[in-house]
C-alpha cells in the first residue's frame, strides 16, 4: 500500500504541500470543496474575415430611420427647387425681371428712347422742268433728325402719280449720310415728266 506521506499529485487531486498523515488526509478530502468546471469549445477566427462593424450597420439603420424628418427638415426653397420644377424657375425668372424694374431698370428703356434717332422728312417740293431740253419732274426737300442721338439718312422712295391714275416709283440714294441730332439734310431728284401730267408726289423713307 503506497504511503500518503510519499504520494505523487495525480490529475484531478489538490495536494498540500506539506506531508499529512493519512487521518488527516482524507479529513481535508472530506472537508474539501468540489467544483465541477464547465468547457466551451471556441472556434479561431479566420485571419482573412473582416471584423464586424457595428457602426456601419447603425449609421445604417439610422439613415433609414431619419429619412422622413429629413424631408421634413428641408428647407422651403430646396423642397419647391426639387418639386416646382418649370414653375419654380419661371417664378425665379418673374421676380428677378420685377426686381430690376421697380430698381430703376425702367429708366434705361427711357433713356435709349429718348437718344434714339428721330429722321423725319420735313418738307417736300415738286415741280415740272426740263434737263437737256426734255420735260422732266423736279423733285427735292429736307430731312431732319429730331432725335437725341445721330443716325444714317436711309434711301427714299419718291411715289409719282400720273392723271390716268399710273403709279411709278423712283429711288434716291442717299449713301446713308450720318445726321447729327437736330441737323439737316437736303436731297433733290430730276425725274422723268408723265405724258399726261403729274397729279401728286410723295416722299418716303425706303427701309
Amino acid at each position: 500500500m503506497v504511503d500518503s506521506a510519499t504520494a505523487r499529485s495525480v490529475s484531478g487531486e489538490m495536494m498540500t504541500s506539506h506531508p499529512v498523515s493519512g487521518a488527516r488526509s482524507r479529513a481535508f478530502t472530506e472537508s474539501a470543496d468540489i467544483i465541477d468546471a464547465d468547457y466551451m469549445e471556441v472556434e479561431p477566427v479566420p485571419r482573412d474575415a473582416p471584423p464586424a462593424s457595428s457602426g456601419q450597420a447603425s449609421e445604417a439603420q439610422g439613415h433609414a430611420g431619419m429619412a422622413i424628418l429629413d424631408r421634413r427638415a428641408r428647407p422651403p426653397m430646396q423642397w419647391a427647387r426639387q418639386h416646382g420644377g418649370p414653375l419654380f424657375w419661371l417664378a425665379g425668372c418673374i421676380a428677378i425681371v420685377a426686381a430690376f424694374w421697380i430698381s430703376g431698370g425702367h429708366s434705361m428703356f427711357r433713356h435709349a428712347r429718348v437718344t434714339a434717332p428721330d429722321l423725319r422728312i420735313a418738307e417736300v417740293r415738286s415741280r415740272s422742268g426740263s434737263v437737256e431740253g426734255s420735260p422732266a419732274l423736279l423733285v427735292d426737300g429736307t430731312i431732319e433728325n429730331a432725335g437725341g442721338a445721330a443716325g444714317r439718312v436711309p434711301a427714299l422712295a419718291v411715289h409719282v402719280v400720273s392723271q390716268d391714275g399710273d403709279t411709278v416709283v423712283y429711288r434716291l440714294g442717299t449713301l446713308r449720310t450720318p445726321l447729327a441730332p437736330g441737323a439737316k439734310y437736303s436731297f433733290s431728284g430730276r425725274l422723268d415728266m408723265p405724258n399726261d401730267g403729274v397729279r401728286t408726289v410723295s416722299v418716303a423713307f425706303d427701309q
